[in-house]
């Protein structure tokens, strides 16, 4: 978040790297939700996939989960698992695309000034 701070605080540059960056930040958001669009469906199809072979599956004897989990809650808390961390996956994602996209501006803002300060 620091350098994140940091980073944001920088000099924009000009009106045209700007109106550059807004179509290549649009791009891609764009990109974005066509690809995680595509991504969450086959997550959402493997989760139902990992809740069938969960709920079809027994609990070995030998396991103390017997006593805690039905083989359909293991099911259920598996594939729930699966898709909260598709999620957290996919938040990671735009927020590397997010800050990503506004740090080229101000490093090719910096470039027109100093070589140094863009580094």
């Amino acid at each position: 978040m620091w350098i994140l701070c940091d980073i944001l605080t920088k000099d924009v540059g000009p009106r045209a790297m700007q109106e550059i960056a807004e179509v290549i930040r649009e791009g891609s958001e764009g990109f974005f939700v066509t690809q995680y669009g595509t991504i969450f469906k086959y997550a959402f199809i493997t989760s139902l996939g990992l809740f069938g072979m969960y709920a079809m599956r027994e609990i070995p004897a030998k396991s103390k989960l017997n006593t805690y989990f039905s083989p359909l809650s293991m099911a259920l808390i598996t594939s729930v698992s699966f898709l909260l961390g598709s999620v957290c996956s996919a938040i990671a994602g735009y927020a590397g695309i997010w800050v990503s996209v506004r740090a080229n501006l101000r490093v090719a803002a910096a470039a027109k000034k100093c070589y140094n300060e863009a580094i």
